[in-house]
């Protein structure tokens, strides 16, 4: 007995470094993607989603394995969302995303009850509901989708600032057609839904380790300064303040610095 325990330790011990390593490269390669995403760098998240593959989870460590697939997933989510803003091709966006919820489904599949994979899946099927906003048939699939994946969220992790962020962007863009009061209805749930994620977001607990997702802040500012800015009675001084309270958590952060900015400043009075 005492020659079994001496040999598992043994064992232990010996695979500490090799995990270490692996902890210590994720981490970096996290943490470079969520630059990347920022600085709307879709040529690096690309390279980084590539070498992210490279770096594979401690034997056993279901937890890792959900978080390594979720950031490769992440990459490629982010390298679409920042090509809307370039107008990438339609075509590049869909693969980015179908690449993604395939790693997020891994990620799921992994540890289920890592329930940040299932709230970047619905991201990328409320994109593809957009780009295929003219095909009504294909788009009323992903939204069926995405309506379960709510549901099951509001059940498992109701105060997840990043699914509040999700709610809140599809209310948003709800608000954008529609009839006045309905219009006017949605408007004001997103703008409630997106404090309420500021708050769970700025009392959320920081985790140990990048690889445990804790963005949310500084993007449910954002939509607020989005909101506030494109609302029918634009509150030019809101969004200012909003958006450059995001510019104080992320100031590299292209969207907000060399696109949203310009527009706020563009819509104050002369």
């Amino acid at each position: 007995m005492r020659h079994l325990h001496f040999v598992f330790l043994g064992a232990v011990v010996a695979t500490w470094p090799v995990a270490i390593q692996t902890q210590t490269k994720a981490e970096q390669i996290v943490s470079a993607i969520v630059r990347a995403d920022y600085e709307g760098d879709r040529a690096e998240l690309d390279r980084l989603f590539n070498e992210a593959k490279t770096v594979q989870p401690a034997e056993g460590n279901r937890r890792q394995a959900a978080q390594l697939h979720y950031w490769r997933g992440f990459a490629k989510w982010r390298r679409a969302i920042n090509g809307f803003n370039v107008n990438a091709d339609n075509a590049d966006l869909e693969r980015d995303l179908r690449t993604a919820m395939a790693e997020f489904e891994a990620s799921r599949t992994a540890d289920p009850l890592f329930t940040d994979a299932a709230v970047a899946m619905i991201g990328c099927l409320q994109n593809l509901t957009f780009i295929y906003r003219n095909d009504q048939a294909t788009a009323g699939e992903f939204v069926k989708q995405f309506g379960t994946l709510f549901k099951e969220l509001g059940q498992s992790d109701p105060r997840n600032p990043r699914l509040a962020w999700l709610s809140g962007g599809g209310r948003l863009y709800m608000a954008s057609s529609g009839l006045p009061e309905q219009r006017a209805k949605m408007l004001a749930l997103a703008f409630e839904t997106f404090r309420r994620g500021l708050d769970d977001a700025r009392n959320e607990k920081r985790p140990a380790s990048v690889l445990e997702p804790s963005w949310g802040e500084p993007e449910l500012l954002m939509n607020l300064a989005y909101a506030s800015l494109n609302q029918p009675q634009p509150d030019v001084a809101a969004a200012e303040k909003y958006a450059n309270e995001a510019l104080a958590l992320v100031p590299h952060w292209h969207y907000v610095k060399n696109i949203l900015m310009p527009q706020i400043r563009a819509a104050k009075p002369r």
